[in-house]
């Protein structure tokens, strides 16, 4: 794919063309100044056309195709099923402050954790922010919340990115879902 650049100065006026951008495949006109005059305004758009018809023509877009891939394996059936989505609460007053990395930390026991979800699943965990569950990790603004998980429990970290105290995290919902392998 070419790119056609030029300029026209038309009496004071100077009218600048790019045409076929190699972003998007379009026309891409750029009008520097105004047309005062409705004679050069005219004598420019019967140019403008001629000029368009022959370039337009000539952008042609190029596909090229990679060889084709081998199929997929398919193990088990390759299905997941959600074993089991659980929404509990932590209160504020359950963190706890850690002075040593400037955190604040909680573990909640979760028994839907556990050896099957440990050595063949995926576990997912979301918090209620307003009306949504974002997913964790979450940031908002300098604050960070992260959890990790092992054997019938999760705990979560808060902190900030520039190193300071984060205030006391809020009470907050929270969901937990659990995928394993079939």
């Amino acid at each position: 794919m070419k790119n056609f650049f030029f300029q026209i100065k038309l009496g004071t006026k100077l009218v600048v063309f790019d045409i076929c951008s190699k972003k998007n495949h379009h026309l891409n006109l750029l009008i520097t100044s105004y047309m005062h005059s409705p004679k050069v305004f005219s004598r420019f758009i019967s140019g403008v056309n001629i000029i368009l018809l022959v370039l337009l023509y000539s952008c042609k877009k190029e596909e090229i195709k990679g060889p084709q891939g081998d199929p997929g394996v398919n193990v088990n059936g390759g299905n997941s099923n959600i074993t089991s989505s659980k929404i509990f609460v932590i209160d504020s007053l359950d963190w706890q402050y850690k002075p040593s990395t400037y955190q604040w930390e909680v573990v909640s026991t979760q028994t839907l954790i556990n050896q099957n979800i440990l050595d063949k699943g995926v576990v997912k965990l979301y918090m209620q922010v307003d009306n949504y569950w974002a997913e964790l990790p979450y940031a908002a603004g300098d604050q960070i919340i992260q959890f990790a998980y092992k054997l019938n429990q999760i705990r979560f970290e808060l902190g900030e990115s520039h190193g300071g105290a984060p205030p006391r995290p809020a009470t907050t919902k929270y969901r937990l879902v659990v995928f394993y392998e079939s």
